[in-house]
C-alpha cells in the first residue's frame, strides 16, 4: 500500500501490480501494458536503441534506427538458423529472398521499362519490358541458342543466336 492504495498484491496467480514497475531485473520479465508509443528495443543481444517499433492507426512500423542498415528475418529449421528476408536499405528497400517467392497472384513494377522477370540458377533470363513495344527475351549466360522461346519443347521454338532469328518446327531449324 502507498497512500491507502493498493499497489503490490501476490494471489495464486502471480503478482498484481498497479502503477508504474522500475528497477533493475535480472532473468526475463514479462508482463502486459495497458498502453504503449515507440519502443526502444534497446539492449535485446546489441544495440543502442537500433530499432523502433510503433504502431499509428492500425499500422505496425518496423524502423533500423542505424545508417545504412537492412531489416533482416530469421528462422530456425532443423536447428540451424537461417536468414529468410532481408530488406536493403541501401539498395531503396529492394526485398531480398533467400528461398525464392510463390504468390497465388503475380509481379509487377511502377515503372516503365523496367526488369519484368528473372529466371534460371543465375538469374540469367530475363524478360524486359520495352516502352510501347512488347517485350525482350535476353539470356546473360552461356548457353546456346543465346534465347529461346519453346513452345511444348525445343521441337517447336523461336529463338536467336544475336544475329539472326531462328525459326525450329518439328525438330528442324528454319533460318
Amino acid at each position: 500500500y502507498f497512500n491507502d492504495s493498493k499497489k503490490l498484491e501476490t494471489t495464486s496467480g502471480g503478482v498484481t501490480i498497479t502503477g508504474a514497475l522500475t528497477g533493475n531485473v535480472t532473468g526475463d520479465l514479462t508482463g502486459n501494458a495497458d498502453t504503449a508509443s515507440a519502443v526502444a528495443a534497446d539492449n535485446i543481444s546489441a544495440g543502442d536503441a537500433a530499432i523502433n517499433l510503433t504502431t499509428t492507426s492500425g499500422n505496425i512500423t518496423i524502423d533500423a534506427q542505424g545508417n545504412d542498415t537492412d531489416i533482416i528475418f530469421k528462422g530456425t529449421d532443423g536447428g540451424s538458423d537461417l536468414e529468410m528476408l532481408r530488406l536493403d536499405a541501401s539498395a531503396v528497400g529492394r526485398a531480398d529472398f533467400s528461398g525464392g517467392v510463390t504468390s497465388q497472384q503475380y509481379f509487377w513494377m511502377k515503372t516503365d521499362d523496367g526488369v519484368a522477370l528473372y529466371a534460371g540458377a543465375s538469374f540469367e533470363i530475363q524478360l524486359h519490358h520495352v516502352h510501347n513495344t512488347g517485350f525482350k527475351l535476353k539470356n546473360n549466360g552461356t548457353g546456346t541458342p543465346a534465347v529461346e522461346l519453346q513452345f511444348v519443347d525445343s521441337n517447336e521454338a523461336i529463338g536467336s543466336d544475336g544475329t539472326n532469328l531462328k525459326l525450329t518446327s518439328g525438330g528442324n531449324e528454319i533460318t
